[in-house]
């Protein structure tokens, strides 16, 4: 068995702070991270200033929930407690480091075996498919209050907005289609609720960014121009955007809009030819 290795920190007379691990010395960043796991408990005083960071990170790390050490989003631990796995949860929420990749059930078995993030997604997509309440409380979940939508639902494969994604795979037609996103990054994403999660990532990114450019604005509509894989039984969308065309930046077309917008307040100002499955309409007030 592997000995573990002995940290040392030692302070030179010059004050400047050194550490060493099995007599060699380590880069300073790595030291200090070693050395606060190792003792995270001191006094305050008797850590230095770049210590007193690293503790920091350290304490925020292991106070966010993550997967295989990657962190989590919020909505996702919401969910998985609505799943059944509230009392797990809280059970974790001792644990030192909070990994749902070691959320384990009333057995004492391990809820994601084989440690695998789609373990999560497919957990939540099954609850979401034969409970109508929790499929709505996963998609409605922390979207941003953009007000006054106004729109015709499911008109020539067109839906506006996640809320309207929730009736079209409810309805009768598309109540056994899954769904399949493509993320802004590239990623595909399958499955009703970890698609809607994604599509509603997508309005809370683009809604965000257009209220940095355009504090005066009243409504972002989103128009999704989906695609039906009938064989499959899948609805597709893109939410990337488009590459190989020339086109202004999402930020560029809100500055344009806003100032046409101060001429002709007749006009619908529409971002459209950016993205491959979106077309975005706005309102300013």
């Amino acid at each position: 068995m592997a000995k573990n290795k002995v940290l040392k920190r030692i302070i030179t007379k010059g004050g400047q702070v050194r550490y060493y691990s099995d007599g060699k010395r380590l880069k300073d960043k790595t030291g200090k991270s070693k050395f606060v796991k190792e003792n995270p408990s001191l006094p305050k005083p008797e850590y230095t200033k770049g210590e007193l960071r690293s503790l920091q990170a350290l304490k925020t790390y292991n106070n966010r929930y993550k997967f295989q050490g990657e962190f989590v989003k919020k909505i996702y631990i919401e969910l998985l407690s609505k799943s059944g796995f509230d009392k797990a949860i809280k059970k974790l929420n001792k644990s030192k480091n909070r990994d749902l990749s070691q959320l384990k059930d009333s057995k004492g078995k391990k809820v994601f075996p084989k440690g695998n993030w789609d373990e999560v997604l497919r957990t939540i997509d099954a609850e979401a498919k034969t409970n109508k309440a929790f499929f709505e409380f996963a998609s409605k979940k922390g979207m941003p209050d953009y007000r006054g939508r106004d729109f015709d639902s499911f008109k020539d494969n067109k839906v506006a907005s996640v809320i309207d994604f929730i009736e079209l795979l409810k309805s009768a037609n598309f109540k056994s289609y899954d769904l399949e996103v493509t993320d802004m990054q590239g990623d595909a994403v399958y499955g009703r609720t970890a698609g809607l999660l994604a599509v509603r990532d997508f309005e809370i990114e683009v809604g965000n960014r257009v209220k940095q450019m355009a504090n005066n604005i009243a409504l972002i509509q989103f128009n999704y121009n989906f695609r039906l894989d009938i064989p499959n039984k899948t609805i597709l969308l893109d939410l990337r955007e488009k590459t190989g065309i020339e086109t202004e930046s999402l930020e560029q077309q809100v500055l344009r809009l806003q100032s046409d917008n101060n001429t002709n307040e007749k006009d619908k100002p529409e971002i459209n030819n950016l993205f491959n499955d979106v077309d975005i309409t706005l309102m300013f007030s």
